[in-house]
């Protein structure tokens, strides 16, 4: 004679629950960590790198280390908003270039290995470029939650990286970088339970901001190109004249001189992109034509509205 089994559900979530509705919020911090990582790469490698970001769909930890690629350098560091430690996954090609960061300025081009080898000549310049970009993802979590950061250790192995229960789900976020031919990336991957408790509890002020606060330093690549890297045309000005159309046609058929109109008396009008700025001296340096700067053109030309004019009274013949 045989009896019903008694079957109950196992629960694996341990009560986790994931609400991806609430991730426009977390959109809202990649938005202007992407900007501030524009800044970062273009002051460590002086080149303009593309970036977007990719949220993966929840899943168990122990499924996400499988799909890591060995070795490869993976660094445990903890966010204070979350309970917990994170991490961030580094490709090797994005590793290696950050280890020649130096020889690419220097040379304009290298070449980067396959693999990744650290020692301990080269991870204090890995985790200084580590420990920036993880100061401005946590800065981007300020709009909803103060956060601060802190980078525990690098392991090059996914045996060394569980930091979670194999069961517990996990959100991890792939940030693309792309230079021209090159393509790589890097991943932050966090406690899919505590990152919904942010979101439910304080993700409306992320939306209720925006990007009203960006970074301090999002403008900051095109700020450096503007003042150290763009071209201007500066003109340097004797005087102007008016003429009619018959006066200059005299003048080129008989070759008259034109009386130059020129208020700052014996310095010249210097424009920038047609745009006066400077009064300056005209004479010569090392052979070549020159224009000495001697001061924005404005503070010349108040002092010649200053200078008393002449003046003589008319004398009338008594009647």
């Amino acid at each position: 004679m045989s009896t019903h089994a008694q079957v109950s559900p196992l629960d694996l979530t341990s009560g986790e629950s994931v609400s991806a509705g609430y991730y426009t919020g977390l959109s809202q911090v990649l938005n202007g960590y992407l900007s501030a990582l524009e800044s970062l790469f273009f002051d460590r490698f002086n080149l303009t790198f593309q970036f977007d970001y990719q949220i993966g769909q929840p899943m168990k930890f122990n499924r996400y280390l499988d799909g890591l690629p060995q070795p490869c350098p993976i660094f445990v560091h903890s966010l204070s908003a979350f309970e917990g430690p994170s991490l961030l996954v580094l490709d090797n090609p994005l590793a290696n270039l950050i280890l020649q960061q130096a020889e690419l300025r220097n040379a304009g081009q290298v070449k980067l290995r396959r693999d990744f080898q650290v020692s301990m000549d080269n991870y204090p310049l890995l985790e200084k470029t580590v420990e920036d970009a993880l100061g401005l993802f946590a800065a981007g979590w300020d709009r909803m939650v103060p956060c601060k950061h802190q980078v525990n250790k690098l392991v090059s192995h996914k045996m060394k990286a569980k930091i979670m229960s194999p069961v517990e789900q996990c959100v991890s976020v792939r940030i693309n970088a792309k230079y021209k031919s090159f393509s790589s990336y890097l991943e932050i991957c966090f406690s899919a339970y505590q990152l919904d408790q942010i979101l439910r509890n304080h993700g409306y002020k992320g939306l209720l901001l925006g990007d009203s606060k960006p970074p301090e330093n999002q403008l900051w690549a095109l700020k450096h190109l503007i003042e150290h890297e763009a071209l201007y045309e500066a003109t340097a000005s004797l005087g102007t004249v008016e003429l009619s159309k018959a006066q200059l046609e005299e003048a080129l058929e008989s070759g008259s001189v034109l009386p130059l109109q020129n208020p700052l008396q014996a310095q010249v009008c210097v424009s920038v992109n047609g745009m006066p700025l400077f009064s300056g001296a005209i004479g010569e340096s090392l052979g070549t034509q020159a224009v000495q700067i001697n001061g924005p053109i404005e503070e010349i030309r108040q002092k010649q509205r200053a200078k008393s004019k002449p003046f003589a009274q008319t004398q009338f013949p008594n009647s």
